[in-house]
Formats: structure tokens, sequence, C-alpha cells
């Protein structure tokens, strides 16, 4: 029924196929399918949603600079877990050359929405000195 719809222009259908093909829920698994219908529906809802998705799967890591492209671009429109996302592929160098300032920079933009996953990335960086200065023992949490 998805497809029905989805080839007839209904961008939510369009949403949901995608999100089916990521998930091989009813179809064969096909992440390459999945892109395209969910870039599709960015295309037509500019929805930063849709480009978070595409990359909520298991990754090969020759997939991690497709995935950062898409992280990026909904990291861009405030997506807070595309940027926590960012931030883990800057903190651990997939996808893109390892940049603690960089990781630092989009785990605080989504932390800083209440982003719980950002905020325990930036708890870790200031734990190991990861391009910040390294918290000390004795400090107190408020």
């Amino acid at each position: 029924m998805f497809k029905l719809a989805a080839d007839q222009g209904h961008a939510e259908a369009l949403y949901n196929l995608g999100v089916m093909y990521a998930k091989g829920q009813g179809v064969v698994q096909n992440y390459k399918k999945a892109s395209g219908k969910l870039a599709e529906t960015r295309d037509m809802l500019g929805r930063s949603l849709a480009l978070f998705d595409v990359c909520q799967r298991p990754r090969r890591s020759e997939e991690f600079k497709e995935a950062f492209k898409w992280y990026k671009l909904a990291a861009n429109q405030g997506h807070a877990g595309a940027q926590t996302n960012l931030g883990a592929m800057y903190a651990k160098g997939r996808g893109v050359a390892q940049d603690y300032k960089e990781a630092f920079k989009w785990y605080k933009l989504a932390a800083d929405q209440g982003h719980a996953g950002a905020q325990f990335g930036l708890g870790l960086m200031y734990a190991k000195g990861q391009g910040v200065v390294q918290l000390q023992e004795g400090i107190q949490v408020v």
C-alpha cells in the first residue's frame, strides 16, 4: 500500500516506505532504496527527520562517509539526534578525520537542546580531556 501511494507522490507514504527499506519491514532490506526514498521525502518536505532516519542502521566502514553526509544535512537543520551522531563521528574519526573540537561543537549544540546522548558525549570529552580542558576529580556536579 505504501508503495502505491508513494509512487503517486504521497510524502508520508514515501517516508514510510523508506523506513521500511531501511529496517527490512515487509520488504527486503535495502539501504540504497531507503536512502533514495528518504531523500525524496526530504526534497518534498524538507524534514530533518527523513535525513536523520536514513542513517539509523548498522553501518559498515564504507558507509560512514555517506552517513556523515546525511547527518550533516540534518544537523545543520538543528536535529539534535543528528548533531549527536555527527559529534560521535568526529570524536571517533568515522567517515571524517577525527576532530575533537568539531565533536565538541556538535555535541554542545545537541546538549543545549536537552539531548541526553550529547550530554553524555560532552561528559566523556571533559573526563578524558578531548578537545577541552580535562575536569579533575572532586568537582561537584550540580
